[in-house]
């Protein structure tokens, strides 16, 4: 028989966690704002903070509520399959810019800053969804422009002649748990992919990266902790790209010269920094929500019944639970060919971009140093 829990929401402890360029910081409160324990995780993934605080979940009897702050954007889906309650706190709302985990929990348990409960459906910014469809239409003009000048692509334009094409892509990797076996799919098919990579984990797991590279595929700036990027400043916008683009040059040998904006949320400064960097940013027009986890079967079907010659179709090898990703890519690869689809790569020689999108543009400052370049991300 279920028996309510109607122990007093006070007996809750509270958690928080944050980012900086280094890694992660956790720490732990009881109901009475205690601190009882903090952990750093430093050159890692997620998957670490994450696995700690299910681990304490698992030992707290008035249950725990995890906070963190909206421009940390790969945890939440990790947190909410491992069961816990979580919380976001709007950058606005920080209680101070360089709050410590234990700081931030603390606020929200006292109510001092407003929270907004995640959840799956919705994602991290799933109270936001309108307030991006807004900012993104805003920029129509400018993304035709972009398009234009081969800096944006939303769509693909199939080739003249021969088999319709389409490209695979994959975000917010790389994920030891799950990269992997997305790897070995993509060989045992011989098929490219394009994998946008957030910086954080490029730190932690280069070799995942250049793999990517040495088996053929592309690999793409994500930011350097899956920010909403119209919620950032300027400054801190380029931080967030240039500090991608330069751990993944030094992974892999090559700056990248594809770039994904977090939740596609864009606006104009998003956009034009991203091209001013000397990046194409890539969009996409075939989504199957796997972050949802709706089956592999949902994500497989989507997937073959949005697919049109010059696609880009969207999946995730990291930032939460990809079981049924890596499950479903084997019927969306095989279901593909069986339409006479050939995979293509974004940019380079056989990509779907022409030439002149495949290069950084003129004056790209990868190598040029300016005084932003050396101020620390917004998190110390």
């Amino acid at each position: 028989m279920l028996i309510e829990d109607n122990r007093p929401p006070d007996r809750r402890w509270w958690a928080g966690l944050v980012w900086d360029s280094e890694g992660y910081g956790t720490a732990l409160l009881d109901e009475s704002g205690t601190v009882v324990a903090r952990e750093r995780f430093d050159r890692c993934g997620p998957e670490a903070p994450a696995a700690w605080l299910a681990r304490w979940a698992a030992r707290v009897h008035g249950g725990l509520v995890t906070v963190f702050e909206s421009s940390n954007g790969v945890m939440d889906g990790l947190l909410l399959v491992g069961g816990l309650h979580v919380l976001r706190v709007d950058l606005r709302h920080l209680p101070r810019t360089d709050a410590d985990a234990a700081v931030l929990a603390d606020a929200a348990r006292r109510g001092l800053v407003p929270t907004v409960p995640v959840g799956l459906a919705g994602g991290t910014l799933g109270d936001r969804s309108d307030e991006m469809r807004r900012a993104n239409a805003s920029v129509a003009t400018l993304q035709d422009e972009l398009n234009r000048s081969g800096r944006l692509v939303t769509t693909c334009p199939g080739a003249p002649a021969g088999p319709p094409r389409v490209a695979l892509t994959f975000d917010d990797g790389p994920s030891p748990l799950h990269t992997d076996r997305v790897l070995r799919i993509l060989k045992s098919f011989g098929v490219p992919a394009a994998f946008f990579c957030v910086g954080l984990q490029v730190r932690a797991r280069p070799d995942l990266v250049r793999r990517m590279v040495d088996e053929g595929h592309e690999v793409g700036n994500h930011t350097w902790s899956h920010a909403y990027l119209p919620e950032l400043g300027e400054d801190e916008t380029v931080r967030q790209l240039r500090t991608t683009s330069r751990v993944i040059a030094e992974a892999t040998g090559v700056p990248p010269v594809l770039a994904r904006p977090p939740y596609g949320g864009r606006g104009g400064t998003v956009l034009r920094a991203t091209a001013d960097e000397g990046l194409t940013t890539v969009l996409w027009d075939v989504e199957a929500s796997d972050w949802t986890l709706p089956g592999a079967d949902a994500i497989a079907d989507s997937v073959l019944r949005q697919a049109r010659d010059g696609s880009v179709v969207l999946l995730h090898d990291g930032g939460g639970e990809r079981d049924q990703t890596v499950a479903a890519l084997p019927r969306i690869i095989g279901g593909l060919l069986d339409r006479g689809f050939q995979f293509s790569g974004i940019a380079g020689p056989a990509g779907l971009l022409p030439p002149a999108a495949a290069q950084p543009a003129a004056g790209a400052p990868h190598s040029v140093t300016r005084e932003r370049d050396h101020a620390p991300l917004r998190h110390r």
